[in-house]
């Protein structure tokens, strides 16, 4: 690692005592914004572990401890910066963090186990943000020693010792499970290990403008002395190495040629000398190769080194290629399976239900399409398979006039959900907005005329009751309203029960298609698709109340 050399330095001048609180300035800013942007993203996250928890109670602990930390943002981003700004301006010390005494329920145990994760989560904190560049990490630390006052090595403002306690004293405000606080501080792991070297860049410039160690620069590490026998011998070894890894030369044509001339007639002469052994010939000299001819000679054995490497090559290939063929051999089996059991769900649910034509294409196109990347990517013995089959049932037997008529009460609670998987499995597909709109629209429409019929006397009986069914918005119109509810306005709905009581909207997401509500106190009281809401809305058990009643009330 690069050694870091002081050449002429000199403290910062006696005369800037403000430098402290500008680094506090600077830093702190930075700092306390990556702290609020860090809670605020959060937010998404523990809905998502909400949506994905397996029981009621991890779903409600979830959507409390997204409350909670919904109220205390504030407060948490407050203690955070109070922190931040006694730390980087010399006010405070490691000694004594922020930390909630907790009692264990082991007495034998000296630490409560919550307390040891969150220690261990703080812990990991820190030294994430210590191993974010450690070349200037080092500069700013020589710096602020200089600035601090601090013996070498000391424990200086931004260190990671010191950014794990403002993170402790950020979140003694939340009152958050265990396990929500661990993903808030994985978060912040993320998030200021990421922002470090930009923050560290910026203090490392500020107290370069104010001269502090100006001449603190890198060089490389020198090599101790070694005897001159080590030495010597390394030294051999080295060339050797590189003699070894220098290229073979090239071998000369010419030369190669001369070379087989002269062993060609060195082999005739042997055999001439065999075929007449009794004759009392003077021997005859052999014209031996000269010393620069052998290279040649060796880099005969070149070619049949490169045919063995390109046979290697080609054996590799064809090995990829097998495997290739053999994948996409797989992948049309599974495609063709999955065409087949599309189709088989398809035409019985087709030929069970009387289902109209434009639902129809929907179910024999999109939905048919939605089952085979279903089947192809989760299996026929998974849970997404048999919910998309499920889909494919409830909206031909949601459209069936009979069923319908006889069990209305069950499928006017089920619709809601119908058109929530249905719009997913939509837009899943590839399908466009609008025309997801426009397939949902006549979904509701359909929908609606199979109820009509048990609706027309009473619609016959009062005209001013017709007047008011034909000025009706339609589902399409219900939920375009309920995607454009203003957060913070309070509502009178109908719960689980029947019961209608009044709520506050406080979260929409245009992703997941679903609204929160609370009531008086904070405490969740919906969580509904918009689908539902919209449904609910069109049958009057969904109104906003304006604000002269909420006042007399």
């Amino acid at each position: 690692m690069p050694n870091v050399v002081e050449i002429g330095a000199r403290r910062a001048p006696a005369g800037t005592p403000q430098l402290p609180s500008e680094i506090a300035a600077s830093a702190g800013a930075r700092l306390t914004r990556t702290f609020r942007e860090t809670l605020a993203s959060c937010d998404d996250i523990l809905f998502g572990h909400a949506q994905r928890a397996l029981n009621g109670l991890r779903q409600a602990q979830y959507f409390d401890d997204q409350r909670q930390l919904r109220l205390s943002q504030e407060s948490a981003t407050r203690a955070f910066a109070s922190v931040c700004m006694a730390v980087l301006e010399g006010r405070a010390t490691e000694d004594g963090p922020v930390t909630t005494v907790r009692l264990v329920d082991d007495p034998l145990q000296l630490v409560a186990d919550d307390d040891l994760e969150l220690d261990l989560a703080l812990f990991r904190v820190g030294k994430r943000c210590d191993e974010m560049a450690p070349r200037l990490r080092h500069q700013v630390q020589r710096r602020l020693e200089i600035v601090f006052g601090l013996s070498s090595g000391a424990t200086t403002p931004l260190s990671g010792a010191m950014l794990a306690k403002m993170c402790r004293a950020g979140l003694a405000p939340i009152e958050l499970g265990l396990e929500s606080r661990l993903i808030v501080l994985k978060q912040l792991e993320k998030r200021l290990a990421a922002d470090m070297e930009p923050l560290l860049e910026s203090v490392n410039s500020l107290l370069l403008e104010h001269g502090v160690l100006p001449n603190l620069r890198a060089s490389s590490a020198l090599p101790r002395t070694m005897p001159s026998s080590v030495s010597s011998g390394h030294a051999v070894a080295a060339a050797r190495h590189v003699v070894a890894a220098a290229p073979a030369p090239a071998p000369d044509v010419q030369q190669l040629g001369e070379v087989l001339t002269r062993m060609t007639q060195w082999m005739a002469q042997q055999t001439a000398v065999a075929e007449v052994p009794t004759q009392a010939a003077a021997p005859v000299p052999m014209a031996a190769p000269s010393a620069s001819a052998w290279p040649a000679a060796a880099a005969i054995a070149a070619p049949e080194t490169q045919v063995q490497a390109e046979l290697e090559r080609e054996r590799r290939r064809n090995e990829i290629a097998e495997r290739r063929a053999a994948e996409v051999e797989r992948a049309q089996e599974l495609r063709f399976t999955a065409q087949r059991s599309a189709d088989q769900v398809v035409t019985m649910v087709l030929s069970q239900a009387h289902v109209p034509d434009g639902i129809g294409q929907v179910v024999r196109g999109p939905l048919r399409r939605h089952l085979e990347t279903v089947h192809a990517r989760r299996g026929e013995t998974s849970t997404e398979w048999r919910s998309a089959c499920k889909l494919v049932r409830d909206i031909a037997w949601a459209l069936d006039p009979e069923t319908a008529s006889n069990e209305q009460a069950h499928w006017c609670a089920m619709v809601p959900g119908i058109v929530s998987s249905l719009r997913a499995a939509l837009l899943g597909v590839g399908m466009a907005d609008h025309e997801t709109d426009r397939v949902i629209a006549e979904f509701g429409a359909r929908y609606e005329q199979l109820l009509a019929p048990t609706a027309a006397p009473a619609v016959a009986e009062s005209p001013i009751a017709a007047t008011a069914e034909r000025t009706l918005p339609s589902f399409t119109d219900a939920l375009r309203h309920v995607r454009q509810l203003v957060l913070g306005r309070w509502f009178e709905l109908v719960d689980d029960q029947g019961r209608p009581q009044r709520a506050k909207l406080v979260w929409t997401s245009a992703m997941t298609e679903r609204c929160l509500f609370v009531n008086g106190h904070g405490k969740l009281v919906a969580d509904r698709p918009h689908a539902r809401v919209a449904n609910d809305l069109l049958a009057g058990q969904f109104r906003e109340i304006d604000d002269a009643a909420l006042a007399t009330a």
